[in-house]
């Protein structure tokens, strides 16, 4: 979840669902992340800066994250996108991502945004616009959709750090619903 869609926004929630080869979960990261400005479309991604105040800036989550990703093939419904802010992101940070040949559910799934293709698949997609839920759902709709990739190869990161970092969810704020803006 971004703060916009720009060069200049920033994530303010970023989540990382890994599979083992049978498709099973084999592990989550996510984090509430401060961006150190507005929040940008709380109307949206339900995310006030009260909620994150006291979250992590990307810069200590950052070596972590790059370690979860390196090796790994990454995929997301828009990539391209996902890569685009990611990678902003950790050019602040000093670490090089190389992405590799990633698997964008998007285009496999008929171009249509996450919450129609997952209906489409019969996914329940609890929770959109929230990090760890879409990541969730994407890791669903990639398996129902696999057979549609012909190639992929991994993303490579450095430096990365295994180590957890300290990291602020959901869990504990109320789930906020605002009217989306007519402007």
């Amino acid at each position: 979840e971004t703060t916009g869609l720009y060069s200049t926004d920033r994530v303010v929630e970023v989540a990382v669902v890994t599979l083992d080869s049978s498709g099973a979960i084999r592990d989550e990261f996510h984090s509430m992340l401060n961006p150190l400005r507005d929040p940008g479309p709380t109307w949206l991604h339900g995310l006030t800066a009260t909620m994150l105040r006291d979250a992590p800036l990307f810069d200590q989550v950052a070596p972590h994250l790059a370690a979860l990703l390196d090796g790994a093939v990454v995929a997301a419904h828009n990539l391209p996108f996902d890569r685009r802010l990611l990678s902003y992101e950790f050019s602040r940070t000093g670490i090089d991502i190389d992405w590799g040949h990633g698997l964008d559910t998007l285009p496999a799934a008929g171009g249509c945004k996450l919450g129609v293709a997952c209906a489409e698949f019969g996914i329940d997609h609890e929770g959109a616009h929230s990090a760890l839920f879409d990541a969730r759902a994407t890791a669903r709709l990639l398996l129902e959709v696999a057979d549609t990739f012909t190639a992929c190869s991994p993303t490579l990161a450095q430096p990365c750090d295994p180590t957890i970092p300290r990291v602020v969810t959901r869990d504990g704020f109320p789930i906020v619903t605002l009217e989306r803006p007519y402007l």
